[in-house]
Parts: C-alpha cells; structure tokens; sequence
C-alpha cells in the first residue's frame, strides 16, 4: 500500500501531547471531586456538632430552669423556708480541680414532689434530688451520685 504525502494523521508526539493533556483534565476533575467530599465531610462535621450543642444547650437549660423547684402547699409551708435553695442545697457555681473557673454547676429541686430534700446516702441517686454538670477535660459530665460537688460524683 502506497501512502501519499496528501494523507494526514497523528504522529506519536502530538499523540502523547494529547494523551498528556486528557490525564491533566482528568487529574484536575478528580482532584475538585475530593475537594468537594472533604468540604461536604467538613460541613457534616460542623452540623453534627451544631445539633449535639443544641442537644446539650436544651438538656442543660431545661434542668437548670428546675433549680430550687420545691412543691409547697401554699396554705401551708412558708415559701421563704425552700429546703431546694438553704444551705447546701442551693445553686452552686464552681469549677473542678484543674479546670476553668465556673465550670461546674450544682443544684437540687423536688423531682418527687414531696417537699423534702432527698438524703445523700439512700440510693438510688434520683432519690437523692441533687443535680449537677461540669466540664471536664473537654467533656460534659452529669452528677450521678456520690459527694455533692464540683471533684466527684460524676
């Protein structure tokens, strides 16, 4: 077969220019796809920890709003005398060994509605109507029984 010079083709060097080329588009597509799943993963991020903080914002304001709840009878008890806001039991605001100052919270109200305050020996620690939460190397921490106050007991 005789081939004229009025023929064109590719020749082997624009044929690897081209190659070249074509794996430098594909290579940019696939390095904007990875960018858009890190920034879609940083986005999912900050709205899991956005609902977590709502979470905790509405546990912790929900409870707290409760601090120094006492069932009196009006016809009866003097509300001046709240066993839930006297001495030990009143709203606390502290902070626990080697955290920042006012880290820590601590307060009772009347979960059994019986106008007493719970004792801090009888279990279970829901009887006891002493509440609390602390920041603690970074973490939220709830009261759950023990000595009343801002080191232990979490």
């Amino acid at each position: 077969m005789r081939v004229s010079r009025n023929d064109t083709g590719v020749s082997l060097i624009e044929l690897m220019i081209a190659l070249l080329l074509g794996a430098v588009v594909v290579l940019g597509g696939i390095n904007l796809y990875l960018l858009m799943v890190r920034g879609e993963q940083d986005v999912s991020e900050r709205n899991r920890l956005t609902d977590e903080f709502r979470a905790i914002a509405n546990v912790l304001s929900r409870d707290l709003r409760r601090a120094g709840f006492w069932n009196a009878d009006p016809a009866v008890d003097q509300f001046w005398n709240n066993p839930f806001t006297a001495g030990d039991t009143d709203l606390q605001i502290g902070a626990s060994s080697g955290e920042a100052a006012n880290s820590c919270v601590l307060y009772s109200y009347d979960l059994d509605q019986d106008g007493l305050v719970g004792d801090l020996q009888s279990p279970p620690a829901a009887t006891q109507e002493r509440f609390g939460f602390r920041l603690k190397q970074q973490t939220i921490e709830t009261y759950t029984g023990g000595s009343w106050d801002c080191d232990s007991g979490a």
